[in-house]
């Protein structure tokens, strides 16, 4: 500490400490924006889609969801690579901006039906009751949060066909009957649904974690 600093009149560091200190509770209060805290655990969230947080332990939940729902009990063990999970958060925030844009317009909900359907599906990929109880346990999340992801999901399959189907009716018109019809129509429901998901992208304020590990907010 140099003779200034000693010589510094009370006053003035006090000043000064109160300005840190207030420093410090803003840095305090912009860090936390990138945790999320409940009743049990901080966790680091890994997205913010208008008002909607996606955290780490959802992101690799919905992520071993997905690989078991696609690959069936294999999908339990595959290790989940930080490029896959970066490839999925995008996956995720497209998902969140469907089901945004199905409240919205008020869409059909997910039945009761539907949804067990669904967790029968999860289910049947394992061989016996005990290995799907295992996988279950080890996702860290309820089974209120994974029947939640199926609604959504079943609830985003069905406004993204009806949604799709407007659009491409007259294209349709066009191609069906011709060489090569089912392909060229399959290529434009993607390239139609590609559009549509970065237009919802475009409406909304979406926040990503980057490599610093700070919310970085998207520009359209």
């Amino acid at each position: 500490m140099d003779g200034a600093q000693i010589l510094r009149p009370v006053h003035v560091r006090r000043r000064w400490g109160h300005w840190a200190l207030g420093v410090g509770a803003l840095w305090l209060t912009v860090a936390a924006t990138a945790y999320a805290m409940d009743s049990r655990t901080l966790e680091r969230i890994v997205a913010v889609v208008d008002k909607d947080v996606i955290t780490e332990g959802e992101l690799r939940a919905e992520a071993r969801l997905a690989l078991v729902m696609r690959h069936g009990a294999q999908g339990a063990t595959v290790q989940l690579d930080n490029a896959y999970l970066r490839s999925f958060v995008d996956h995720l925030i497209s998902q969140v901006l469907v089901a945004q844009e199905a409240r919205r317009m008020g869409a059909e909900g997910a039945s009761d039906v539907e949804v067990n359907a669904r967790m029968a599906t999860l289910a049947g990929h394992f061989a016996t009751p005990s290995a799907y109880r295992s996988f279950m346990d080890s996702l860290t999340m309820d089974q209120e949060f994974v029947r939640a992801v199926m609604a959504r999901d079943v609830q985003n399959d069905r406004y993204i066909a009806q949604r799709l189907r407007t659009r491409l009716l007259a294209q349709q018109k066009h191609v069906l009957g011709q060489p090569g019809a089912a392909d060229a129509d399959e290529r434009a429901q993607h390239k139609a649904l590609q559009r549509w998901l970065a237009e919802l992208r475009r409406a909304v304020q979406v926040r990503v974690l980057d490599d610093e590990g700070l919310l970085h907010l998207e520009r359209p």
